[in-house]
């Protein structure tokens, strides 16, 4: 019972969180076992999950590793930039990168 608190507790701080940055939560009622793909791959997750404990679904989307690679890239490319003396006359014309 312990343990399904926590769960019930973190479950709460999440979608409280999520309501902050205005996220639109509805829940649903689901039969369980009804054919319903996210129903279906969640229980299958589930059992997975309690068989093994080493088993940790906390991935990241592509879309942020993309995001985080284009990031280390421009400061990549900003260092040398910086570092260069080719171009020094550019150089105090166009600082920085950044497109923030």
């Amino acid at each position: 019972m312990k343990n399904q608190n926590h769960l019930i507790e973190e479950f709460r701080k999440k979608t409280t969180a999520l309501e902050k940055e205005n996220w639109n939560i509805e829940y649903t009622w689901l039969k369980a076992h009804a054919g319903q793909y996210g129903n279906e791959l969640a229980d299958k997750f589930a059992t997975e999950a309690a068989r093994n404990s080493h088993i940790c679904y906390n991935k990241i989307p592509k879309s942020e590793i993309k995001h985080q690679e284009r990031e280390k890239s421009i400061e990549k490319w900003q260092q040398q930039w910086d570092n260069t003396t080719k171009g020094s006359v550019k150089n105090n014309s166009f600082q920085t990168l950044r497109t923030d």
